[in-house]
């Protein structure tokens, strides 16, 4: 039988994450509508904090600690011939759903707000709540590595929601250094908030691919000991 990408990852993930998965996307996607008809675009500022809050609990529940390094666990799918590729294939779908999750509430605060507002707010706005996902992506990175509890997490969340927001105003001076390099063109800040939601864009991505890799190379690490001879065999796969 045929192992598609999307068997892998319903055949690894418990209960437990489908469950939350999908009752997380409809609250948020109902919270960011509403949060969208009362405040507009601003809405999905609020929203993209929680977003990131629930996809770190989510992610618990399947795939935290996996990155762990020489780790002794998940002993049935390192026994089986194709265990391998079932966890690559449900590492890129889990990195796929969490993007289209984002994506989803985000698009349904822009419905509640009545539809897209001037281009460049919607630029900015959109540029902040990309921000949210690459604190998300190298948020996981951590915790998947250092295998925390979930009160840890929630708290290390908590503070990178308060980092989100500190970057927020970083991006705001970096725009605003863009549009003094492209205020000679005509609609020199539609050009900058382009330029700084690409860059993010980019940011995704990087972080995406690190998170997939780091956490792959975690779970290859716990077929062997914690020796230097098998420290120095996890580093060369």
């Amino acid at each position: 039988m045929k192992r598609t990408a999307w068997k892998c990852f319903t055949s690894y993930v418990p209960t437990s994450y489908k469950v939350l998965m999908i009752v997380g996307t409809v609250l948020c996607t109902a919270l960011s509508v509403f949060l969208g008809s009362i405040l507009g675009i601003m809405g999905n500022l609020i929203v993209g904090s929680l977003v990131m809050v629930m996809l770190i609990l989510v992610d618990y529940f399947a795939f935290s600690g996996i990155s762990v390094r020489y780790q002794k666990r998940m002993e049935m799918l390192k026994s089986s011939f194709n265990g391998n590729e079932v966890i690559r294939k449900a590492l890129v779908v889990d990195l796929i759903a969490k993007a289209a999750l984002s994506v989803v509430v985000y698009a349904a605060g822009i419905i509640g707000a009545g539809g897209i507002p001037d281009i460049n707010v919607f630029l900015m706005f959109t540029s902040f709540y990309l921000l949210y996902i690459v604190v998300s992506a190298i948020f996981l990175i951590f915790t998947r590595r250092k295998g925390l509890s979930i009160l840890v997490q929630m708290l290390f969340c908590y503070l990178a929601s308060s980092a989100a927001g500190g970057l927020f105003f970083a991006l705001v001076a970096t725009q605003q250094g863009v549009e003094r390099v492209t205020e000679k063109f005509e609609g020199g800040s539609i050009i900058a908030s382009a330029v700084i939601l690409a860059l993010l864009v980019v940011l995704i991505a990087v972080g995406a691919i690190l998170l997939y890799k780091d956490s792959y190379k975690g779970y290859l690490s716990g077929f062997s000991d914690d020796t230097d001879k098998d420290k120095k065999a996890a580093k060369a796969a």
